[in-house]
């Protein structure tokens, strides 16, 4: 297993340095200056202060825009091997730091969802799978057909709508009220949920409907195989076939599931932190794009790449926990 990890990670060493150099030269060619953007930035706020040209390129210089976009490659690898993954062109913070700070929030959001749709997934597979071709199945894999067909996006509109603007049940927007830090203990948990409420319910559907009628899915295969045949004819009960026999032996694409999800856990939703004003991933890689913000779109790229790394290479390591006939000699 040992020899299996190390070869692994080494393509994974050879696959970041091949995605940084491809995503360094495209954003590069992206339309856009982000000194004319700060300039326009500055505008907007009221500093009509001109900048001159020897300004602009002396900026330019400084930031390393005026070099061919593999020479500023060359730079940002250098200190990324340093442990520096470079400060903000737009406010000049430690990209580490911006990472950081918005990790939480993400996590808020991605654990909670993720931990309520597997919550919910499982127990509705198996009881979709016990009730397969029946009423009740057919009626909850409408629902999750129409769930998982339904956009988040158009979703959060509609709630922010109902529940937010008429109904004035939940805040329209963002992590905590403004007066977070007068409440107390009970009351600032209460804000915090109600804050999170919403986006916790569109983050979570879309992946329930998803993970449910994979979980089904698995599990009606599983349920042909000759082994569970022999257990029925022996006259074992159907729960422990259903739990003992074929659950254990289906979660192999579970674990495959579990794996992939890590990414998704701290990259979080670009359109739905946006529409909810959530302070977390997405949101900074919305901002970082719109800036040009080169070295915090770098960053959280990278990590982001490493992320799917890290979970490609846990879940072939997990069949080998799950499923003893599998090795990776």
């Amino acid at each position: 297993m040992l020899e299996y990890t190390l070869r692994r990670l080494g393509w994974g060493v050879l696959t970041l340095f091949l995605i940084s150099l491809v995503v360094m030269a495209l954003i590069r060619s992206m339309p856009g200056d982000p000194i004319a953007l700060m300039a326009m930035g500055s505008s907007e706020r009221g500093n009509d202060k001109a900048i001159s040209s020897v300004y602009f390129e002396k900026m330019r210089k400084n930031l390393g825009l005026d070099k061919p976009w593999y020479h500023g490659y060359f730079i940002w690898a250098k200190n990324l091997f340093k442990g520096d993954l470079g400060r903000s062109l737009y406010d000049q913070k430690p990209v580490a730091a911006k990472i950081a700070e918005r990790i939480g929030p993400t996590l808020w959001l991605s654990l909670t969802s993720l931990f309520l749709a597997y919550l919910l997934a499982i127990p509705l597979g198996l009881y979709c799978t016990a009730r397969n071709g029946r009423w009740q199945e057919k009626s909850i894999s409408t629902a999750l057909y129409a769930l998982y067909s339904f956009p988040s996006f158009v979703m959060a509109l509609y709630l922010l709508i109902w529940l937010s603007l008429k109904l004035d049940l939940f805040p329209l927007r963002g992590m905590v009220s403004d007066n977070y830090g007068e409440l107390s203990f009970a009351a600032a948990a209460w804000d915090r949920f109600l804050h999170m409420a919403l986006p916790v319910i569109c983050y979570t559907y879309g992946s329930l409907a998803y993970y449910t009628r994979f979980i089904r899915s698995n599990m009606m295969e599983v349920m042909q195989q000759d082994y569970i045949r022999t257990a029925r004819a022996k006259g074992v009960d159907g729960k422990t076939i259903m739990f003992k026999h074929a659950f254990r032996n289906s979660l192999i694409p579970l674990v495959t599931l579990v794996g992939l999800t890590l990414p998704g856990l701290l990259g979080g939703s670009v359109i739905l932190e946006r529409i909810f004003a959530w302070p977390g991933m997405g949101n900074l890689f919305f901002d970082a794009i719109t800036q040009r913000d080169y070295p915090v779109i770098m960053g959280l790229t990278m990590t982001f790449a490493v992320l799917v790394m890290i979970g490609n290479i846990l879940a072939d390591l997990l069949y080998a926990v799950v499923d003893p006939r599998i090795t990776l000699e």
